[in-house]
Order: structure tokens, then C-alpha cells, then sequence
């Protein structure tokens, strides 16, 4: 496994659905390297705890001078924050979703909806447990959604 730089970001209050758009864009362009052209890994993560909600961003080291800045070009009120360690429980059960039917793509016009049921998915848990989606990976987004505890 790649060692990750880790930063807590704190996303703007007055942030849109297109601005987060904009700057996950960037996740996606990232550049490629080597024979293989592999992009750099990334982890975009999002905690639902049953009292708050935080935003976990891991970086592969050799870009992790760059790409930080570059979301933040995109979203700038957004605060990233380097840690050592984040607080990161371990999954006790998990789930791995694949969007390989066109009909039902992440679209920004589905977002609201989306929202709502992960609220509404937070709402219902217990102290001690959490929903994470993840977005990342090297070459391709994906969702990943666990919960733990």
C-alpha cells in the first residue's frame, strides 16, 4: 500500500454542488506516469458520524507539493489542513459500488438527492458508528461506501 499524505478539508458553508464539481475535476486530470501512464493515487473521503460530517483527503507524496493548492484554486474558501494520523476506524462491514450502467451516472443533477439520503442515512446512526464514501483511486473514480464503528 502507497504511504498517503493526509489533510482534513473543511469545505466552504456557502459552497455549491458546481463548485465541488469543479474541484473533484481536478481529481480526475490528474497527471499520468510512467510506462504504464498510472495517475498518482488520491482518496477523497467524506465521515458521516451520527454527530458531524468531515472530509479526509489522502495524497501520494510526489504530488502532494501540488495538488492540494490546485483544489483549493478550484474552491477557494476551502481550508485543507496537513495531519499525521487522521482518525480513520476500521470497517466492519463494507460495501464497494461500481458505475458501470449509463443510465444511472454520478450526475451534479442527482447531488441534491444524493445528499438527502446519506443525511437521512446519518441521522440514523448510533454513537460509535459511521458511513464513509470514498472517491479515488488512480486511474478511474469509484465509490466506495462502509460503515464502522
Amino acid at each position: 500500500m502507497t504511504d498517503l499524505q493526509w489533510f482534513e478539508a473543511i469545505p466552504p458553508r456557502n459552497g455549491t454542488p458546481t463548485d465541488l464539481t469543479a474541484m473533484c475535476r481536478v481529481l480526475a486530470d490528474r497527471p499520468q506516469h510512467g510506462l504504464r501512464r498510472l495517475q498518482p493515487l488520491v482518496v477523497f473521503e467524506a465521515w458521516f458520524a451520527h454527530d458531524r460530517v468531515r472530509w479526509l483527503l489522502g495524497v501520494e507524496p510526489r504530488i502532494a507539493g501540488s495538488l492540494p493548492q490546485e483544489l483549493v484554486a478550484q474552491l477557494p474558501d476551502m481550508a485543507l489542513l496537513e495531519t499525521d494520523v487522521p482518525d480513520r476506524p476500521a470497517p466492519v462491514t463494507a460495501r464497494e459500488v461500481h458505475l458501470t450502467n449509463k443510465i444511472h451516472p454520478v450526475r451534479l443533477d442527482t447531488s441534491a438527492g444524493v445528499t438527502a439520503g446519506l443525511v437521512q442515512l446519518r441521522e440514523s446512526l448510533r454513537p460509535r458508528e459511521a458511513v464513509v464514501g470514498e472517491l479515488g483511486g488512480r486511474t478511474k473514480p469509484s465509490f466506495n461506501a462502509s460503515s464502522g464503528q
